[in-house]
């Protein structure tokens, strides 16, 4: 019996949303924290502030980094 292995790898660019509900979660400033993002084995790390509850969040959607 022949083992049938094989790797498919997909190389390029790629696109990942993660939807948060807007009333849980509101982003208090358009940038990302400081030092962020960044690589850590692979993995892509953005951090945000978020309002606190009840508090007005200021950042626009689609703003330019």
């Amino acid at each position: 019996m022949k083992d049938n292995l094989f790797s498919m790898r997909e190389f390029g660019n790629f696109e990942l949303n993660i939807p948060l509900k807007v009333v849980d979660f509101k982003i208090n400033q358009p940038k990302p924290k400081e030092g962020f993002p960044k690589f850590v084995n692979g993995v892509c790390w953005i951090q945000y502030e978020l309002a606190l509850k009840g508090e007005k969040a200021s950042a626009k959607p689609n703003e330019s980094l």
